[in-house]
This record gives C-alpha cells, sequence and structure tokens, in this order.
C-alpha cells in the first residue's frame, strides 16, 4: 500500500476542505464532530456499508425526509469526494464483494461529480484488546481488515483514484489502533479525529 498511497506534501490550511464532501460510516461521524473540519459538507451514518450505498438505501435523513447517498451527493458539485467505508462490512467476511461494489461507488461518484477528486481512505486497524474490553464483535479484527484494504486498494488502483492511508499516525510499534488515541477499540478520541485532519491536509495529492 505504501507504494500507492498519497505522499506527504505541503500542508494546506482548512480552506482546503470548502469545496469538499466527506462519505462514511461512524468514523467519519466521528470526524465530522471532532476534527474541528467544518469547511466541508458531510454524508454519513453509523452503520453505513457499500452495499447499502450501492443499493441506494434511503438512510441519510435531511429536513425530516430520507435520501440515498447519491441523492444527496448529486444535490451539488464538489471538486473533492472523501470515501471511507468499511468497518460494518467485516462481519460479511467477503472482501472481494467489499471491493467490487466499493468500484461501482466509485463509478457512480465520477458520474454524478465528473470534476471531483476521489480520495478512498484505507481501513484503519483497531485495537484488539480494547476491542475486546468493549465488548465489540470478533470479526471487527486487524487480520481482516488487512484482507479488506488489500482487495480495496487493488480496485482503487484500478480506478485512478487516490489512495489514502492514514494507519502510521494512528498505531503503535504492533501495527495496531494505539490506546491513546481509542475509545473503544474501534472509533478515535478527539487527538485521533484532529491528527487524521492534519494528515489529510498533508496529502492531498496536489
Amino acid at each position: 500500500m505504501d507504494a500507492l498511497a498519497v505522499a506527504e506534501g505541503e500542508a494546506k490550511d482548512s480552506s482546503w476542505f470548502s469545496d469538499a464532501v466527506m462519505i462514511g460510516d461512524s468514523r467519519m461521524d466521528g470526524f465530522r464532530m471532532y476534527s474541528g473540519v467544518s469547511e466541508a459538507d458531510y454524508i454519513v451514518r453509523a452503520g453505513m456499508t457499500v452495499w447499502e450505498v450501492a443499493e441506494e438505501k434511503r438512510d441519510i435523513a435531511m429536513g425530516g425526509t430520507k435520501y440515498s447517498t447519491y441523492q444527496v451527493l448529486g444535490q451539488k458539485q464538489y471538486a473533492k469526494v472523501y470515501l471511507s467505508i468499511g468497518i460494518n462490512e467485516l462481519g460479511y467476511y467477503n472482501p472481494t464483494g467489499y471491493a467490487e461494489t466499493y468500484g461501482k461507488i466509485i463509478d457512480k461518484a465520477r458520474e454524478l461529480q465528473p470534476n471531483a477528486q476521489i480520495y478512498v481512505m484505507a481501513l484503519i486497524p483497531v485495537n484488539a484488546q480494547v476491542c475486546r474490553e468493549n465488548g465489540q464483535r470478533d470479526y471487527i479484527n486487524n487480520d481482516l481488515i488487512w484482507q479488506y484494504n488489500d482487495a480495496l486498494v487493488q480496485v482503487a488502483a484500478e480506478k485512478g483514484v487516490l489512495i489514502l492511508d492514514p494507519t502510521p499516525i494512528f498505531t503503535d510499534e504492533n501495527g495496531e489502533l494505539s490506546k491513546e488515541l481509542t475509545s473503544d477499540g474501534v472509533h478515535f478520541k478527539k487527538d485521533g479525529y484532529t491528527a487524521w485532519k492534519d494528515y489529510l491536509l498533508c496529502h492531498t495529492g496536489t
């Protein structure tokens, strides 16, 4: 993944996100709440999966009405589309199907946002011990995350989108999510979300 992921560059300021949309599950929702990035638009939902997005499930609530992710994404034009989806799919034990469906989402995002740069976020590892202490499901583990990431990176490379891998800023010497940065083994504390923001501002591919 290191060879394919966007390399670190000169840091942008927060205005970088003013023409961006962030799409994802509860981790991205945490980013919305705790990173300090208010300039971007967000299409987020706890429990979001690639299959629900691709099937155009209407599960994004706006103004008392529910819309599909694609319906919301098509409402305005962006210069940047960030995708971060995958933790909830681990329980399907299907990295190939996950990546293939992700590829369809990339295609649809390109159709709806023809002038946007698309960024695909690799799955950030979890902390096994903290997961156990907090009653996380057995399928939320790093062995599966590596399998899903391998499949995802291959599809993203084939689609020609930019791959972001913030793993090094989150992990300890064992390659696990640092205990200091997680609340439950999966999600991040505020310091984790601000570190994620700083990573994105230094990894823009420009």
